[in-house]
């Protein structure tokens, strides 16, 4: 506990030093719009692989952070110093989360592209071919889109699979970045079934 207690103390007495170029307000604001523009509802494979080069960069420059408010006492500036690289890393486990999980479940909808399409198999080529019918890919974004005149975005299937399982995040110190690996759970007594918000419940 006293360890615990001394290494929380260090990290604040470390922020109360920063004396660097960057605004945190800043970075707050920007760590925003990356996440808005890549890690919105809808997202593909190329864009989240853009923000997790982006968010390396930012977690970086909070390195050289600078501060006014050197006090000790309800220090508001150094808690929001402290909190913002929390919810870097936080967006870097996130993003990478979804970078690694390709299908489409919940608020995660995931668009598929060319790329992506050369690497499934024929049940899940199958599977996409009867759910939009014939489809293509954009030439400038790479994006599925169908045939139908519509141009609706061609979205990954959920895959229960593969990704039937808790996710699991750790954060490498050395190299900076998360780490996502997966654990199976018990789900037998409850049947995986679809979430539909266009359908009634049935009681």
């Amino acid at each position: 506990m006293e360890e615990a207690r001394q290494q929380t103390v260090d990290e604040f007495e470390k922020i109360l030093q920063m004396n660097g170029p960057e605004n945190a307000h800043q970075l707050h604001h920007e760590l925003g719009d990356i996440m808005y523009k890549y890690v919105s509802v809808e997202r593909d494979n190329d864009g989240l692989a853009e923000c997790v080069e982006e968010l390396k960069k930012i977690l970086k420059r909070w390195d050289n952070i600078g501060i006014t408010d050197r006090g000790h006492w309800a220090n508001q500036e150094a808690m929001f110093v402290r909190q913002l690289r929390n919810m870097i890393i936080y967006a870097m486990a996130i993003t990478q989360s979804a970078l690694q999980r390709d299908e489409s479940r919940g608020a995660h909808a995931k668009i598929v592209l060319e790329s992506d399409y050369a690497k499934l198999d024929d049940d899940q080529k199958a599977a996409l071919q009867k759910k939009y019918g014939q489809f293509h890919f954009d030439k400038e974004t790479g994006r599925g889109m169908t045939d139908d005149g519509n141009n609706d975005l061609v979205f990954f299937e959920r895959n229960d699979k593969q990704f039937m399982r808790t996710t699991i995040v750790t954060f490498d110190k050395e190299h900076e970045a998360p780490v996502v690996s997966y654990r199976e759970f018990e789900h037998s007594l409850i049947k995986p079934r679809l979430r539909n918000y266009a359908v009634a419940k049935k009681e």
